[in-house]
């Protein structure tokens, strides 16, 4: 009689939890960030998805916008890079975002490579670095507290997170 062996029934349940995690289902209690308002015509988003566990009990929320692009809250993405830089580059690295927070510096208008910095947030101290494509800053100067929403391709982190071929939606 040939004893049967408990590997794989083991395997089955580890290739159920990596597809699990992998689809974004695991998720923390009490995540503030993307919610359901951020589903509405302001940021384009049209399925929000589960908040994903980046390091340890920290999670972060995104959605899913209506252009294909990751919708999340400058102060998550920075938080996220924070906390785990290898994890946040599997969920964002080379993916189209649109990242929405404050501004904290701006280049000039008529720069040739304009950027923005938005303020981050947490005790990484991480900020989010957006460089912009050439002229996004035409329609006048966007300074400190101003609340915009960039759209670009996330490049992980440099000295800060960095967003990069941005461009300033409404």
């Amino acid at each position: 009689m040939r004893k049967k062996s408990g590997m794989a029934p083991r395997m089955a349940l580890v290739a159920a939890l990596a597809a699990f995690c992998a689809a974004g289902a695991l998720s923390a209690d009490g995540v503030d960030a993307v919610t359901s308002a951020s589903r509405d015509a302001e940021t384009g988003a049209s399925k929000q998805l589960a908040p994903v566990a980046v390091s340890g009990d920290f999670s972060v929320a995104y959605a899913l916008n209506d252009d294909g692009a990751l919708f999340i809250m400058a102060r998550d993405l920075a938080e996220a890079y924070g906390r785990d830089e290898l994890a946040s580059d599997a969920l964002f690295k080379g993916k189209v975002v649109r990242v929405k927070g404050e501004v904290e510096k701006a280049s000039k208008p008529d720069a040739d490579k304009p950027w923005l910095t938005l303020l981050g947030g947490g005790a990484s101290g991480k900020r989010v670095r957006c460089s912009l494509k050439k002229g996004e800053l035409s329609g006048g100067p966007v300074g400190p507290g101003t609340v915009v929403q960039v759209r670009g391709v996330c490049d992980g982190m440099k000295l800060s997170v960095s967003v990069v071929e941005g461009e300033i939606v409404d």
